[in-house]
């Protein structure tokens, strides 16, 4: 703008000095004519930048408006984001109150709950045991008011017995007289026990009442303090639950008191009863009524008569006690008997399901290592020689007895007896019955199936000369049910010596001994060696599954057969 300025400046100069050479010099109408259409593009020239500069003013002054204008608009934005923050702090200060403030009270409403329960299950048990403690003293009650009526009864009969007396009684008189004092000899021994009894219940609720009397002493002082308390108008006053401690402590008190009367008044009963029989002086009246021979042999001849009775109900009694206790041994050495045959059952189960699983590992470990020598020998060799088609037959006959191993596995799987509940005397040995057996594994050959499992998780290998990585560490044997933590991985250990393994326990291969390496010959020797026995194969443990051996094609295959590569061996 500044220069623009100058340029009209110095057009003006210009236009009048020009206008002065006008005036000045009129000789020549030509130079005049050139000046005067200059004079006209200078005053365009002119009027175009007095437009310009004010356009460019005006311009000028909206800038300076929309400048303020922005300035105003972003003190307005700070204001707001300010705004905007203390909100978002004032909110999150909020939040964070409300937060405390209801973990707090939720806290304390768990705990007012778990207090409630506790009170709710203790007062509950505490019911339970008054509920069943009255039901028995109730029934103590019946029973002694049973004994007092018996005894009342049999002294009746001996009073009325004792009238009817006379000097000389028939065997039948006699054996009536008998059965009367020896009733009543049982029905008073049996209101003593009674007595006891009574008494000793009697004592347990007084106990009982001066336990509940310092309960609600400890309620009802008034120097407890004021946190056990609600505060009033009126003053100090038990919390609810207290009051509703206190109210059931007070109807147990009634409950007990009336107990005790009731005990009381049947026990004085039994204590009269008791004492007004004298049986010494029973006895000697009895004595002094026999006076002749007679009269003491018939007295005699009842009482053997009814000893004997009293003798042969104690010899059935005790009969029948031996019969049952005989019973019970016998159903005890049936049930034992039972049991240990189950157990001898599930033994030879497992120990078939467990060799037969030996044999499939067995099987399928000389399969995949069999695999593994086909493909190498394949990939060596152009044309496929005899080695290579008997290598493959002995892999198909291997394929079908795992098949006939697993189909034997899974038909003893669902041949297994089912388990009898009639027996079973404990949890564990449930439990123990209700396992699968072929899931029941030494810890040696749960070994075994977990370095088995490393060759699983790498797939079908159709190329053993390409390393394959391992896909997932999930992908564990399904006969694998040990627990194994996840271990870190080792480095790999390269080893470049590596041919197709031959087999030397054949007389018919003849190899020259500088060609084979001592790794190949240690490897042939184990994998073409005949299979172990059962026994033998549970005791040791195969060794080649210790190693797994993944290869990279690094380089082309030599003129002798040989292959220069990579081997990765993880431990």
């Amino acid at each position: 703008m500044a220069s623009l300025q100058q340029r009209t400046d110095a057009l003006l100069a210009e236009k009048s000095k020009l206008e002065l050479e006008l005036k000045k010099v009129s000789v020549n109408n030509r130079l005049a004519e050139e000046r005067r259409r200059k004079l006209l593009d200078m005053e365009k020239q002119l009027s175009q930048m007095k437009r310009q500069m004010t356009d460019l003013k005006r311009i000028e002054k909206q800038k300076l408006r929309s400048e303020e204008m922005q300035k105003q608009m972003r003190a307005e934005i700070d204001s707001l984001k300010q705004a905007k923050v203390r909100m978002m702090r004032q909110q999150r200060e909020e939040a964070e109150k409300y937060r405390q403030w209801k973990l707090k009270h939720d806290r304390e409403l768990m705990q007012i709950k778990q207090k409630e329960l506790k009170r709710g299950i203790e007062a509950a048990r505490e019911k339970r045991t008054h509920e069943q403690q009255m039901l028995i003293c109730k029934q103590r009650l019946e029973e002694a008011k049973k004994v007092n009526k018996r005894l009342l009864s049999q002294m009746e009969k001996s009073a009325a017995v004792a009238r009817d007396k006379q000097n000389e009684k028939t065997f039948e008189q006699a054996k009536h007289i008998i059965e009367a004092e020896l009733a009543l000899i049982g029905s008073s021994y049996e209101a003593e026990q009674m007595c006891h009894s009574l008494k000793n219940q009697r004592k347990q609720l007084s106990r009982k009442r001066s336990y509940l009397l310092k309960e609600r002493d400890r309620y009802v002082n008034i120097n407890e303090p004021l946190s056990k308390r609600r505060s009033t108008e009126d003053g100090a006053r038990l919390s609810i639950e207290d009051d509703a401690n206190l109210q059931r402590i007070n109807e147990d008190l009634e409950r007990i008191d009336q107990q005790q009367v009731l005990f009381s008044d049947e026990l004085n009963q039994l204590q009269r009863g008791c004492g007004s029989i004298d049986f010494d002086s029973r006895a000697e009246s009895l004595c002094n009524n026999v006076l002749t021979v007679a009269s003491a042999r018939v007295y005699l001849k009842a009482l053997l008569e009814q000893a004997t009775n009293e003798r042969k109900v104690n010899v059935d009694k005790e009969l029948e006690l031996e019969q049952t206790r005989r019973k019970i041994k016998d159903l005890e050495d049936s049930i034992r008997r039972e049991k240990k045959e189950r157990d001898e059952e599930s033994r030879v189960l497992h120990e078939s399901n467990r060799k037969l699983l030996s044999e499939y590992e067995k099987h399928k470990s000389q399969v995949d290592m069999q695999l593994l020598n086909l493909v190498a020998l394949i990939s060596t060799t152009k044309p496929i020689d005899k080695d290579a088609v008997e290598e493959l037959k002995r892999f198909y006959s291997n394929l079908e007895s795992m098949s006939e191993i697993r189909k034997q596995l899974e038909t003893a799987g669902s041949l297994r007896p089912k388990s009898s509940k009639a027996f079973m005397r404990s949890r564990s040995s449930s439990c123990m019955e209700k396992i699968d057996p072929k899931m029941l594994t030494t810890e040696e050959e749960r070994r075994t199936r977990a370095s088995r499992a490393r060759i699983q998780r790498f797939g079908n290998v159709k190329n053993p000369i390409q390393e394959v990585e391992v896909e997932s560490d999930d992908d564990y044997s399904i006969a694998d049910v040990s627990y194994r933590p996840q271990s870190p991985k080792r480095k790999p250990r390269i080893v470049t010596d590596l041919s197709p393994i031959l087999d030397l326990t054949k007389q018919s291969v003849s190899v020259d001994d500088g060609n084979i390496s001592s790794r190949n010959r240690r490897l042939s020797m184990q994998l073409h060696q005949p299979p172990l026995s059962v026994v033998d194969g549970m005791e040791k443990e195969n060794t080649l599954w210790n190693q797994t051996f993944v290869m990279n094609n690094k380089s082309a295959a030599s003129s002798d057969g040989c292959v220069n590569a990579e081997v990765v061996s993880y431990f």
